[in-house]
């Protein structure tokens, strides 16, 4: 059901979870060595949260705009465009919502 993209993509998020909590954790051991009071803000759970986001839009806008949906030559063409610059921000949340806010001018 899901294309070998998405679960590339998953996995590639999974595995940078991994690794921020490794560096988390040798983080705050480092902290307790040196004594260094910690950061009001988890960078951990903010990275974790807009990785989350960007996994959940970047799915639903290649589920909706797939050129596979579309007869007309022009629309499918502009549609790989638009799909193209999804794949290649897969992982910028900000210029995510850009993309989906200009998707019915780019579609039109």
């Amino acid at each position: 059901m899901y294309t070998t993209a998405f679960y590339s993509v998953l996995c590639f998020a999974i595995l940078l979870l991994f690794i921020c909590i490794y560096l988390a954790d040798q983080n705050q051991k480092l902290r307790e060595v040196v004594n260094i009071t910690p950061e009001p803000t988890n960078a951990l759970e903010i990275f974790s949260e807009d990785l989350t986001k960007c996994v959940s839009l970047y799915s639903k806008l290649v589920k909706e705009y797939t050129p596979q949906k579309y007869d007309d030559p022009s629309l499918r063409e502009k549609a790989q465009n638009l799909f193209n610059e999804l794949t290649i921000n897969q992982f910028n949340y900000l210029k995510l919502q850009d993309i989906e806010k200009g998707i019915d001018i780019c579609l039109k």
